[in-house]
C-alpha cells in the first residue's frame, strides 16, 4: 500500500524510499537515499512544494549535513528544484548529474560543487555507478546503479502514472509503464539504448522517478518497453485519456508556478535586512507575474533625497535609521494592496494595480521633482501629466517627462500642458541625476512651480514608470 505517514520505506539493507504520495497525487514522484555508515547520498531530492515532507523523512535517518551528496538524474521540476532549500537546510556535498543536466541547476538556485557526468563513471561513490542514458525524456539523463543492492535508479525510464496503490510491484504496472513512454519519451532508438544499458546492469529492484518500484518483472518491462512506439499520437494506448489529459494541464500550471514557489521558500534571501522590504531579487521574479496579471499596473519610486550630506554630517548609522523611518512611514500610509520594495540606497519602489491608484497615492507625499518615463502612446503621458497635476494640486513639482520619441509636435504638446523638461530615451542615468538634483535645490527654472519653498518637499523624488508596452 502507499504509505500516508512521513516515515520512509526501507527498500533493501542500503537503500530507502523518500517520496511523499497522496490519494489525489497522479505523477507519484519518489525520492531515495542509498545509506551507508552514516552517509547517505540522496537520489533526486524533489520538488520545492515537497521538500518540508521530505526533509522530515530523512530526519529519521540523518541530517543534510550527513548527506555526502545529492544524485540527479534529470533536471525536471519535479526532480531536483528544491536543491536550495536542501542547501539552506544544510546540505554541503557535491550535486552529481550529467554535465548536460548540471548546466541548468544553477537556474533552481543551487550554489553547490558539482560533479558532471560525461561519461560512464567507475564505482567511486559509495560504490554508485553512473550511466548516461541520452534522450530518455531529456538529453542529460543518468542511470545511476547500486552495485551492493543491484538498484537501479532510471530516473524517467520504467516510470509511469496513475493513481495505484501499491509502492511496489503495482498491478497493471507494465500497462501504465508503456502509456507513459508513449507519451513521454522522445525516440525509439534512445529508449532502445537505454534498455540495453539497464539490462547490462543486471538490476534485482528498479526505482524510477515516477509511479511504483519494480522488484519483479523485470523481464518483462523490457520486453513490452522494446515495442512501444514513442512520440506517436495514433489510436489505442497511444490517445491520451481525459483523465490524463486534465492531468497534464494541471501539471503545466503547476510548472508555471514553481518559480513563484520558490522564490517563496526563500523568503528570508529577498528581504532587505534594514528595512524588512523586499528586495531587488524578490522584484525580479515578481516583475513579469505583476505585469501578466495587472495590465493597467504602474511602478513608483520614492527616494529620499540629501542622503549623502546626512551621512557625512550624522554618520551611516543615523543614515540607516532615517531610511527605516522612510521606509516604515512609506509602508504606514501605503494602500493595503500596493507592494513596497526597497530597491536601492534610499530608494523605494512601489506597484499599483492601475496609474490613477498610483497618481493618488504618491500625491501625498509631495515629491520635489517627478519624473514620467512611459512606455505608453505619446499622447498618455500628458494625460499622465494632468492627472497627476490634479492629484497634487498647485503648486506642482518641476514634471520630467522620459519618451521614446522628441518631435516638433511632441514638444509643443507638453509645452501646453505645462511639462517644460522632455528627454528622448535612452538618456543616462548620471545625466538625468543632474537634471533631478539642480531642480530639487534651485527649483524650476521655467518657471513651473516655481514656488521654491514648495518644491522642496519632504520625500525628494518621485518617478512613475508604465512596465508595459502598448505600442511599438
Amino acid at each position: 500500500m502507499i504509505p500516508r505517514g512521513r516515515e520512509p520505506v526501507r527498500l533493501n539493507q542500503r537503500v530507502w524510499w523518500l517520496g511523499r504520495w497522496q490519494s489525489d497525487d497522479f505523477t507519484r514522484s519518489n525520492a531515495y537515499l542509498v545509506l551507508e555508515d552514516n552517509r547517505g547520498i540522496l537520489i533526486n531530492p524533489g520538488s520545492a512544494p515537497d521538500f518540508p515532507a521530505l526533509r522530515s523523512a530523512l530526519s529519521t535517518l540523518l541530517e543534510p549535513g550527513r548527506l555526502s551528496a545529492i544524485a540527479v538524474t534529470h533536471p525536471a521540476p519535479e526532480t531536483c528544484s528544491s536543491l536550495r532549500l536542501w542547501e539552506e537546510a544544510g546540505f554541503t556535498g557535491k550535486i552529481i548529474g550529467h554535465w548536460k543536466t548540471t548546466m541548468f541547476l544553477s537556474s533552481y538556485g543551487a550554489v553547490s560543487r558539482f560533479k558532471h557526468i560525461y561519461r560512464e563513471e567507475p564505482e567511486e561513490i559509495m560504490s554508485l555507478r553512473f550511466v548516461p542514458a541520452p534522450f530518455v525524456y531529456s538529453p542529460g539523463s543518468l542511470l545511476i546503479f547500486d552495485t551492493p543492492s543491484a538498484t537501479l535508479f532510471s530516473g524517467a525510464l520504467f516510470s509511469c502514472f496513475g493513481r495505484g496503490e501499491a509502492l511496489i510491484d503495482e498491478p497493471e504496472a507494465l500497462k501504465r509503464v508503456i502509456e507513459y513512454h508513449e507519451q513521454f519519451m522522445g525516440g525509439g532508438q534512445a529508449l532502445s539504448d537505454a534498455l540495453s544499458l539497464a539490462e547490462n546492469l543486471q538490476p534485482t529492484r528498479i526505482c524510477p522517478q515516477h509511479g511504483c518500484v519494480h522488484a519483479s518483472g523485470i523481464s518483462g518491462l523490457y520486453q513490452g518497453l522494446r515495442k512501444v512506439q514513442c512520440g506517436s499520437s495514433g489510436s489505442g494506448t497511444n490517445q491520451i485519456d481525459g483523465d490524463i489529459a486534465r492531468e497534464l494541464e494541471r501539471i503545466k500550471a503547476e510548472h508555471q508556478r514553481l518559480r513563484e514557489n520558490v522564490v517563496l521558500g526563500h523568503d528570508d534571501a529577498l528581504r532587505d535586512s534594514l528595512t524588512g522590504l523586499y528586495n531587488q531579487g524578490y522584484l525580479k521574479a515578481y516583475l513579469p507575474r505583476f505585469i501578466q496579471s495587472a495590465p493597467e499596473g504602474a511602478m513608483a519610486c520614492l527616494r529620499l533625497d540629501g542622503m549623502k550630506a546626512y551621512n557625512d554630517e550624522f554618520g551611516f548609522d543615523s543614515g540607516d535609521e532615517a531610511i527605516r523611518g522612510f521606509s516604515a512611514m512609506v509602508v504606514e500610509n501605503r494602500p493595503e494592496e500596493v507592494l513596497v520594495i526597497r530597491d536601492s540606497g534610499p530608494a523605494l519602489l512601489l506597484l499599483f494595480r492601475n496609474e490613477e491608484e498610483a497618481l493618488r497615492a504618491i500625491a501625498h507625499a509631495h515629491p520635489s521633482v517627478a519624473v514620467c518615463a512611459s512606455f505608453i502612446p505619446q499622447s498618455d503621458p500628458l494625460a499622465l501629466f494632468e492627472a497627476f497635476s490634479r492629484n497634487l494640486g498647485n503648486p506642482t513639482p518641476p514634471f520630467i517627462l522620459l519618451t521614446e520619441q522628441k518631435t516638433e509636435s511632441q514638444l509643443r504638446h507638453a509645452f501646453d500642458a505645462g511639462i517644460r523638461h522632455v528627454y528622448q530615451k535612452p538618456i543616462m542615468l548620471a545625466e538625468l541625476e543632474c537634471v533631478i538634483d539642480a531642480l530639487r535645490r534651485d527649483g524650476d527654472p521655467s518657471g513651473v512651480g516655481a514656488d521654491r519653498s514648495a518644491s522642496r518637499r519632504r520625500f525628494g523624488t518621485f518617478s512613475l514608470g508604465i512596465p508595459r508596452r502598448t505600442s511599438r
